[in-house]
């Protein structure tokens, strides 16, 4: 125990273009302080209770001063506030699509079936530790970090830049998830401490979707139709409602729009054209390449 929360402290010098680095290694910290919290309270004596909380309050406003104050993105150069106008206010939670919203989530939690919670739990994996989960999906298991290292670091950095940009959308809104609404919703994928407008996990999809579409259009039919499961499964586990994924595909796409608009993305994208098309022609027992 005592290696685990010291270990993490280098992390939070992290220098500030790495947003999506110092995120994880947040959300990591913190879930390890809520069951540190939780276990000591249970068992220990009042010194060991004090002890806990006091490094509960230090790390945790550790998290909050390690928040970059400034950040240089290289594939985005648009106006994040001219993103956030061109996506619809979510719905209050008194009207009738807000309480859709909810009502859907509730009824699907009622009929979650195995097979589902194995769809949840794969698209739950696609994040900033596993940026080509979703290509994977998508355009088969030889689309990987090992097969394809400069795709994997251009999706990585894209995706640090989306993730970035998607907290800033959030804060705008800073909807509360549907389990926080209502506490009967059980999620079934991990809890997040980030709200709930738009969806991250949507938008990343849709990022990443655009971006390898614009590499590999001849898959741009079942990427786009990866990103449709992405937002259905985050609806399924309880961790969005309808509304949000909608809006999260919409920001995603947005972003990727965006990106490819510059100079930077247009030259990251014939380096992942001609890596891919390499890999394709050097294994041609393994993957070819579809018609369109």
């Amino acid at each position: 125990m005592a290696l685990g929360i010291p270990s993490c402290w280098f992390f939070f010098r992290l220098p500030a273009y790495w947003p999506s680095a110092r995120a994880f290694i947040s959300d990591l910290i913190c879930h390890y302080l809520d069951l540190l919290f939780d276990q000591t309270m249970k068992t220990s004596h009042r010194p060991a209770r004090f002890a806990v909380a006091f490094l509960s309050i230090f790390f945790l406003a550790a998290v909050a001063s390690a928040q970059p104050k400034s950040f240089e993105y290289r594939y985005f150069k648009s106006n994040i506030q001219d993103l956030i106008a061109q996506i619809p206010s979510p719905p209050a939670d008194d009207s009738i699509a807000g309480m859709a919203d909810l009502e859907t989530v509730i009824q699907l939690q009622k009929d979650v079936t195995p097979a589902q919670i194995e769809r949840i739990k794969r698209v739950d994996s696609h994040t900033a530790r596993n940026v080509m989960g979703m290509g994977a999906q998508a355009l088969g298991s030889w689309f990987s970090k090992e097969n394809l290292p400069r795709t994997a670091e251009i999706l990585k950095e894209v995706n640090m830049e989306r993730h970035y940009i998607g907290l800033t959308v959030k804060d705008h809104w800073n909807r509360p998830r549907p389990y926080v609404r209502d506490p009967s919703i059980q999620p079934t994928a991990r809890r997040s401490k980030e709200s709930s407008y738009p969806s991250g996990h949507s938008a990343a999809s849709a990022a990443w979707a655009g971006i390898i579409a614009a590499a590999m259009p001849e898959y741009k039919e079942q990427l786009f139709e990866e990103v449709r499961e992405t937002m259905w499964c985050r609806v399924m586990a309880g961790m969005h409602y309808p509304t949000d994924t909608h809006a999260g595909r919409k920001l995603g796409f947005l972003i990727a729009d965006e990106m490819l608009k510059t100079q930077t993305t247009q030259k990251a994208i014939k380096e992942m054209r001609a890596e891919i098309l390499a890999f394709i022609k050097a294994n041609p027992d393994v993957v070819t390449l579809p018609k369109q």
